[in-house]
């Protein structure tokens, strides 16, 4: 198995930057869930007050798990794009030799690093791989004619 580390992890712009923003909503539904629910329990539990004084109070009071979370989001972030590049690497990678074989190039093994997902994928596709190469080796070759070789005039079929 490869062992190396990836010089870039954010490999698949759309896929990846596709988890990132799920993360992100979920991260801010959770924040205002929480505000929301600490709100509602303020008003019932604390004495009769206006609206904005409870969130005054609120915002005097959370100001530093504000800014934890705030903090939080950023290394949330980063893990989601070093978790998902052990998705998306792996398939970059299938995708580029496809293409290569599909191309008719010559393609090498693939071997996954040992953290990354899909080993599966590169055990089947190494075994379609060796199938392509050993159908291609049975094939024999057309020949062509040299150039400048007339064409050969057909035989007329007497009846």
């Amino acid at each position: 198995m490869a062992t190396c580390q990836r010089r870039q992890k954010f490999v698949d712009r759309e896929m990846q930057g596709a988890a990132m923003l799920r993360v992100t909503i979920y991260w801010l539904l959770c924040c205002m869930t929480i505000a929301t629910v600490v709100l509602i329990w303020r008003v019932v539990v604390e004495p009769p007050q206006l609206f904005g004084t409870h969130i005054r109070a609120m915002w005097n009071h959370y100001t530093p798990v504000i800014c934890v979370l705030l903090l939080l989001l950023p290394l949330l972030l980063i893990d989601v794009v070093s978790w998902t590049n052990r998705v998306a690497g792996p398939m970059l990678r299938l995708r580029r030799s496809m293409t290569r074989l599909a191309n008719g190039d010559a393609v090498e093994r693939i071997e996954f690093r040992g953290n990354d997902f899909w080993h599966g994928f590169a055990d089947d596709f190494n075994h379609l791989a060796a199938r392509v190469e050993q159908l291609e080796s049975r094939q024999q070759p057309v020949p062509s004619k040299p150039e400048g070789q007339p064409d050969e005039p057909a035989t007329p079929i007497s009846a």
